[in-house]
């Protein structure tokens, strides 16, 4: 799991109280243990806001397991594999020795560029 939070303390909030952040981190922590104890399994994500209501920020908690799995199964690779599978069974079900050929030449391609890849 990672937590990330972002805060811009760029505005009048933060000049006329040197703890806006100290509120704010507390506002959020309170936020993030009510999220855990109700749906620990969920992905997590607010936004911040000053004292004066301006979204100044945000925190998120993400699961970096799941999402590392996700940018591996939509990595070029992944899409040349899944692509070599589509045309498997396209191949199994051609027309024509023609149809057939330009299967399979298209097949050898991918092969190539994945074994580039290794």
């Amino acid at each position: 799991m990672q937590l990330t939070i972002t805060i811009d303390m760029d505005n009048a909030a933060f000049e006329d109280d040197p703890e806006e952040a100290s509120r704010i981190l507390k506002v959020a922590a309170d936020k993030l243990s009510s999220h855990l104890r109700n749906d620990p399994e969920a992905d997590f994500s607010i936004n911040l806001r000053d004292i004066n209501g301006n979204t100044v920020g945000d925190a998120s908690l993400i699961d970096t397991a799941t999402a590392n799995a996700i940018w591996i199964a939509d990595s070029p690779t992944a899409r040349l594999n899944q692509r070599l599978e589509t045309l498997n069974d396209a191949l199994e079900n051609a027309d024509t020795p023609e149809e057939s050929d330009e299967i399979e030449a298209e097949m050898l391609e991918i092969r190539r560029e994945l074994s580039e890849r290794e």
